[in-house]
């Protein structure tokens, strides 16, 4: 049984030119145990993904500039992190709250302790959904939105359509600017709402909207390449004095295919897998018989 996860070989993009920049390289990946002063510097973060976002709500009041390229938006969810009160946990203990949490988990759908409503979207009137929708997202938060809502937002367009345009709005009161509210809450979605696991976020919104932040949809403006100063793409080249890498791990094959494990007819898992990624249900790959993978 291989169980050796799938965010262990961290990914780093084959950017022109990365390895000729003088300044310093920070991959969130093997982010340094010791505080990394970046106060007063001028910053390039390329990806928004989890740790993406960590970081830019983070550094964005502490550094002189900040330009992220960002190629999707990030449908982030706010935390809602409150201070626990010693008292209240000691009761929930004693009355066994968190057993029956941990019970709930073998049993909702995402391995939760709550699950979907028993409600469709459309079952309740554009009143109850809109009351319905800012319980779960504004008052309560963590991902609850995502996985605590409607039973047919994963599985119905206009459903989910319903859950993405008020999650859009409720995100466009927190960004005054037009220009990046269209990169971070476009009008038409890339793709459907939490069908890409959203991050959890403190103040993204209020960090991202400061002044001193620029955002480069690299859909639109690839990164060209990286010099000893900066980064270039068609919009021109922009001087930085750190480059943080946001760009996470190779998930799907990184972790298995570095296995020196040999087939029955010869070849590694990597091998087996260079024209593409094949398995039998997920959990097996043929030609390596009894090994099987989480």
């Amino acid at each position: 049984m291989i169980a050796i996860g799938f965010a262990s070989r961290r990914y780093t993009p084959p950017v022109k030119g990365l390895s000729e920049f003088r300044g310093d390289i920070y991959h969130t990946a093997v982010w340094p145990q010791h505080d990394v002063n970046l106060k007063g510097k001028k910053v390039a973060q390329i990806g928004t993904g989890a740790s993406g976002i960590q970081v830019i709500q983070e550094i964005g009041p502490k550094v002189d500039h900040l330009t992220i390229y960002q190629r999707t938006p990030n449908y982030c969810l706010p935390m809602n992190q409150k201070t626990l009160d010693e008292k209240e946990e000691e009761k929930n203990k004693a009355e066994g709250k968190y057993e029956e949490a941990f019970a709930m988990t073998y049993k909702t759908f995402a391995g939760f302790s709550y699950d979907f409503s028993e409600k469709k979207t459309f079952d309740d009137s554009p009143e109850e959904r809109e009351k319905f929708f800012h319980k779960l997202l504004i008052e309560e938060g963590g991902f609850r939105f995502w996985l605590n809502t409607y039973k047919d937002m994963l599985f119905d367009q206009k459903a989910n359509d319903e859950a993405y345009n008020y999650w859009r709005k409720m995100v466009l009161k927190r960004i005054p600017d037009p220009k990046k509210a269209a990169l971070l809450a476009p009008e038409k979605p890339p793709h459907p709402w939490g069908t890409k696991r959203p991050s959890l976020e403190q103040n993204f919104y209020e960090v991202v909207s400061q002044d001193n932040i620029d955002i480069i949809d690299v859909n639109e403006n690839p990164i060209e390449q990286v010099d000893a100063t900066g980064i270039s793409t068609k919009l021109g080249h922009v001087d930085v004095d750190v480059i943080i890498l946001a760009t996470g791990f190779d998930s799907v094959t990184g972790s298995l295919a570095q296995l020196n494990i040999q087939g029955v007819k010869g070849g590694t898992i990597a091998d087996h897998w260079k024209n593409g990624l094949r398995t039998s249900m997920g959990i097996a790959i043929p030609e390596f018989p009894n090994m099987f993978f989480l």
